[in-house]
């Protein structure tokens, strides 16, 4: 079964003309009649499946793992734009059709909806997120003898956004959301309070790529025992529903210093 998907998440699109003279270049404007043409409900030549609604300057999508695009078309490409850019040329619109040419250059065709019914499907729908969001709480007794320690993690949802771009099978570019986390690390020894700290992924930009951390999470930091430099842990910066991660070694000495290195 063939799906259709676009996803930007959320920019405003902005498409003016400005000063052409300004800058010795033309500029195509928002063409409003495509645009206006474009409204309703629209479904895929192959199988008939309900794919998107365009109201406004809005792209909904039957997929609710979505969220909505704001799209122009300028000249004959449809132009798709949030924390990133893409561009579809359009090969044929009419009232009832709509072809343009996927990313890998592949025809998409798309036929608008003659079934009322069709609308609600869109209705109430809300992205979903695509992680657990879920508050999680561990505490363990590392070492032997003298040497115990009680380490605490705590795995705090956040509010800070990670969009993860990618393209699905039919070629688009599609964005998904997920969340943060902020974990807090507690270590003592006995009552002694050696080390607390919340840790944010930023943290390990010292070992981890720009652009990898930029769509990455702190996805947990899981509590090994205790080795020669003190207190072991181990950080997971990964990209959501993707194999790759970096792990990150963490030790707090006796002294509550913290230091880290890339596991090998």
């Amino acid at each position: 079964m063939r799906k259709i998907f676009f996803f930007i998440i959320s920019g405003l699109l902005s498409v003016s003309c400005y000063d052409a003279a300004k800058d010795g270049v033309a500029v195509l404007e928002e063409d409003k009649e495509a645009k206006a043409l474009l409204q309703g409900v629209w479904t895929s030549d192959d199988d008939g499946e309900v794919t998107m609604m365009v109201k406004g300057d809005s792209i909904v999508y039957a997929d609710s793992m979505l969220s909505p695009v704001y799209f122009a078309i300028i000249g004959d490409t449809l132009v798709l734009r949030g924390s990133s850019e893409a561009r579809y040329a359009i090969t044929k619109q009419t009232e009832h059709l709509f072809y343009f040419e996927n990313h890998n250059g592949d025809a998409v065709h798309l036929c608008k909806s003659e079934n009322p019914e069709d609308k609600y499907i869109f209705d109430g729908r809300q992205p979903v997120t695509l992680n657990q969001r879920q508050l999680i709480k561990r505490d363990s007794i590392v070492g032997s003898g003298e040497d115990r320690y009680h380490v605490y993690v705590q795995i705090n949802p956040s509010t800070y956004k990670v969009v993860r771009s990618s393209y699905n099978d039919d070629g688009m570019l599609v964005e998904n959301v997920y969340y943060d986390n902020i974990i807090n690390v507690c270590v003592y020894k006995g009552a002694q309070r050696l080390f607390s700290a919340d840790v944010h992924k930023q943290d390990f930009r010292k070992y981890v790529p720009d652009s990898y951390l930029q769509q990455s999470v702190l996805s947990d930091i899981e509590i090994d025992g205790v080795a020669r430099e003190g207190v072991e842990m181990t950080a997971s910066v990964c990209v959501p529903d993707s194999p790759t991660s970096y792990k990150i070694k963490m030790f707090i000495s006796k002294d509550g210093k913290l230091t880290m290195k890339v596991q090998e």
